[in-house]
């Protein structure tokens, strides 16, 4: 006995272009919903921003404006201190990002501080002093940070 199975009409590239259009509305729906998701709560992106600028101004404090790197007025080591100017820069930068979502009163209080690092970076100063900048700033920036980071 033999069996005949009947020619279907449709060529069968159209179940692939199918298949395809298919998953592309997925994903372009999961894209939606996740933008969509971020801009309604907004906060794990200023948190990350946050754990982001902590970290630069962390190996700024430990390694990159030390008194190995910077006493009495003198650049001892070239390499560190512009990877110091570097980090204060790309930390200011990443605080520019989130500002906003602060409230006046600490936009201006962190404000005035990276100000302060820039200039006590750029004019020498003792690193104690940017040592300090650095851990006000830190402290400025701790009601936007993840809880699980918190120090």
């Amino acid at each position: 006995m033999a069996i005949v199975r009947p020619h279907s009409r449709r060529p069968w590239w159209h179940r692939i272009v199918a298949i395809a259009l298919s998953i592309l509305a997925l994903a372009l729906a999961a894209i939606i919903w996740g933008l969509s998701h971020q801009s309604d709560t907004g906060q794990p992106a200023v948190s990350g921003t946050v754990e982001r600028i902590q970290a630069e101004l962390d190996v700024l404090q430990l390694s990159l404006y030390t008194e190995q790197v910077v006493r009495d007025g003198q650049v001892l080591e070239q390499e560190e201190y512009a990877a110091a100017q570097s980090a204060v820069q790309r930390a200011r930068a990443q605080w520019e990002t989130i500002r906003e979502a602060m409230t006046a009163e600490q936009r201006e209080h962190v404000d005035r501080l990276f100000e302060e690092l820039q200039t006590a970076v750029n004019t020498l100063a003792p690193a104690a002093e940017v040592q300090k900048l650095a851990e006000e700033i830190q402290h400025g920036l701790r009601p936007f940070e993840s809880p699980e980071n918190s120090h």
